[in-house]
């Protein structure tokens, strides 16, 4: 056989357990063709690129992030860092600078209240004094939450009764949106303001930053952030014209649409409850010095509908469960719809996040084949006694809490399959910070093996898409997509945060390079 390219002196990490490392691997029409620990068959190949003892993995996935908001949250003000809240409005205002005379939006992003010396967000008024002109919205980093100057919460015109409209002491509507009915509503009428073509570096933004961070395939959730989903639309249309595979999720409730559109899945990020950091995650029990114990979005009976229709239809279906009373809400759903209908097309239905899970949800979620996408940085970020804001998930939910959130030693020993995520831009795309996170957690509920961790953002999530027949594992008739990096996980293993990605390669062609 004559070879396109053969990548030769390699240290070849395949994540196929028959043969887990090799040398050299050829490649044929975007395909690998061989794969080998002998001589390289050189004299086959058109082209021979020499690896030099770097690191070859199979093309790294993203199980979970969302492309539009990332592409927003590259073109805004990034507060993830800020201390008090007039750091944020500093930042706001050189965006306003920048900006220039006129009316257009000015957004910031990342901003993390639990994080901020005066432990809330600015008011409308102080947005109000550095905005001139401009609607000006800031987020939060979860994206459940944002703030508005007077101007941005006159062109939204969200109903003041609404959940999550908050008003200062003396009544007033102080531009602050805390729970998801108001906060997403607010989010996606502001982003539906803005132009295709700003949508479209959006999009374009989002995918090359991903295969700079040695991803090869990102889960996508669209829709839902922009008004009539116009996103989902346009990464479907982009899809075949960017530099890695898509995997598109459409993050709304219509099965019918997603049946005539021909998708295979619907939903994605569909909230059944919120985050920890708004006290919007449902969790059993109260919250420290609270009554409150989070919020529940759906109702049971149109929960077991929506899931009902979809898994009739024969979609997969992906939602947002933080909280163990949304995971047994979820849960509970699946196992009625599956149990009156089976699962003759062995759907792998999803619950994006489940964080704070029981043993018993755990055990259900496997007898059930559930795949799990979850993100080992959230833990790594803000429950780790080692960097600054480590301590965000004991200061919401209680040191016991935050000490259970994201147990994958035990998921992966009761047989569940764990894909690593970002939830970008809640956290930033980066699958080899993901997998030291996973492999080196303080808490050793947490930590998994190195091989474990790696598959999560390989093997595990080309599963949760139904592609590990062509990708997740360097294997003779796979798709030849390769991350390159320049050090050996396996040589150092608490040291993953300092390598480099040298390489991104997607079907043979090098889409990123060093």
């Amino acid at each position: 056989m004559k070879f396109d390219k053969i990548y030769i002196n390699g240290n070849i990490i395949t994540v196929d357990p028959e043969n887990p490392r090799a040398k050299w691997v050829a490649i044929k029409d975007g395909k690998i063709a061989a794969v080998g620990m002998d001589q390289a068959p050189v004299a086959q190949a058109a082209k021979t690129v020499d690896l030099a003892g770097k690191t070859m993995l199979p093309g790294l996935i993203d199980s979970h992030a969302h492309g539009t908001t990332t592409g927003w949250g590259m073109n805004s003000a990034n507060v993830v860092f800020a201390t008090n809240v007039q750091e944020v409005i500093d930042a706001l205002a050189e965006e306003v600078k920048k900006a220039g005379p006129g009316d257009e939006w000015v957004f910031g992003t990342g901003m993390n209240v639990l994080t901020l010396e005066e432990g809330r967000a600015p008011t409308r008024w102080e947005l109000d004094a550095i905005s001139g002109d401009h609607p000006v919205m800031i987020a939060y980093v979860t994206l459940h939450g944002a703030v508005v100057n007077t101007k941005a919460m006159e062109l939204l015109n969200i109903d003041p009764n609404m959940p999550g409209v908050e008003r200062n002491e003396a009544g007033e509507l102080n531009g602050s949106y805390t729970s998801d009915e108001s906060s997403f509503l607010a989010i996606k009428t502001a982003l539906g303001f803005l132009e295709d073509e700003v949508l479209e570096k959006y999009i374009k933004d989002c995918s090359n930053f991903a295969v700079s961070k040695g991803v090869t395939t990102m889960h996508s959730l669209n829709g839902m952030f922009v008004k009539d989903d116009r996103d989902f639309f346009m990464w479907e249309y982009m899809k075949d014209k960017l530099p890695l595979h898509i995997v598109n999720f459409m993050q709304n409730t219509n099965v019918n649409l997603a049946v005539a559109l021909g998708l295979p899945r619907i939903g994605g990020c569909l909230t059944l409850d919120g985050t920890g950091f708004e006290g919007t995650m449902a969790i059993t029990g109260t919250y420290p010095n609270s009554t409150n114990s989070g919020v529940l979005y759906w109702d049971d009976e149109d929960l077991y509908k929506f899931i009902s229709k979809a898994h009739k239809a024969g979609l997969q279906v992906g939602m947002h469960c933080l909280g163990d009373r949304a995971i047994e809400q979820l849960l509970t759903a699946y196992e009625r719809v599956i149990k009156e209908q089976g699962n003759p097309k062995g759907l792998r239905h999803r619950i994006e996040h489940f964080a704070l899970c029981s043993d018993d949800q755990i055990k259900r979620a496997v007898a059930l084949g559930l795949v799990l996408p979850m993100q080992p940085v959230f833990t790594w970020y803000w429950d780790n006694p080692d960097i600054p804001g480590g301590d965000t998930y004991a200061l919401c939910l209680g040191k016991d809490r935050a000490n259970a959130i994201d147990p994958f030693k035990k998921i992966v020993e009761a047989g569940g399959i764990i894909c690593g995520g970002s939830d970008s831009s809640v956290t930033e795309i980066n699958p080899l910070l993901g997998i030291h996170a996973a492999a080196n957690a303080p808490n050793p509920v947490r930590r998994v093996s190195l091989d474990e961790a790696i598959k999560m953002y390989t093997i595990n999530g080309a599963y949760a898409a139904f592609e590990e027949d062509i990708k997740g594992s360097i294997e003779v008739g796979k798709l030849a997509d390769f991350t390159v990096i320049d050090r050996d996980p396996y040589a150092e293993q608490d040291k993953i945060p300092e390598f480099n990605v040298e390489m991104t390669i997607v079907e043979g062609k090098a889409v990123y390079i060093r």
